[in-house]
């Protein structure tokens, strides 16, 4: 997917997206084509903070168990950008899949992740 994750022990409910070049940038280009949204020209931060509900799966258990999350972004809509989406993790095929919840987040999904 183009971004490293980072799971708190500390704070269940939050992920935070890492990026890690080239492949960030290439991700969020091929997003934006396969959403049919504007490819941004924006610089990437340096961690992406999400809220984030586990619905499946076992985070003590990485390589055996298929951790599926419900990620929010932007809950306050302080930067008007707000998304919901999922992130599955199966650690053990070496897979990282995200979905967005609804087609109109597709715009702010690729805004949040190329700021």
């Amino acid at each position: 997917m183009g971004f490293a994750i980072r799971m708190p022990k500390s704070d269940p409910n939050r992920l935070w997206l890492i990026p890690q070049e080239p492949y960030t940038k290439n991700f969020i280009v091929a997003l934006a084509k396969a959403y049919s949204v504007p490819v941004p020209v924006n610089s990437l931060r340096n961690e992406i903070e999400l809220v984030s509900i586990l619905l499946k799966g076992n985070p003590r258990d990485l390589l055996h168990s298929k951790l599926l999350f419900k990620c929010f972004y932007d809950t306050e809509e302080r930067k008007n950008l707000y998304s919901e989406f999922y992130i599955n993790i199966h650690l053990g095929q070496k897979r990282l899949e995200l979905a967005e919840k609804d087609f109109d987040y597709r715009p702010n999904i690729v805004k949040l992740l190329s700021q």
